[in-house]
């Protein structure tokens, strides 16, 4: 079975969401809510990872194919 590259636009979408609760986070912190903060910035730490997992896969999957040629 093929592996299926993730899409550029999912990587900047997640970018731009990370971003946005980051921020989001940051208001959160200044605040004085420190749970909501904590856990925005959680996910936002997640989902940055979520792209450098992506990219990582989209690159190990170029070399796969271009390997194989």
């Amino acid at each position: 079975m093929e592996k299926v590259k993730i899409h550029p636009l999912i990587h900047a979408s997640l970018i731009i969401s990370s971003l946005t609760m980051a921020l989001y986070a940051y208001q959160n912190f200044s605040g004085g809510q420190m749970a909501y903060g904590t856990v925005l910035s959680l996910i936002s730490i997640f989902m940055i990872g979520l792209v450098v997992f992506g990219l990582n896969r989209n690159r190990k999957i170029d070399e796969e194919q271009n390997f194989g040629n």
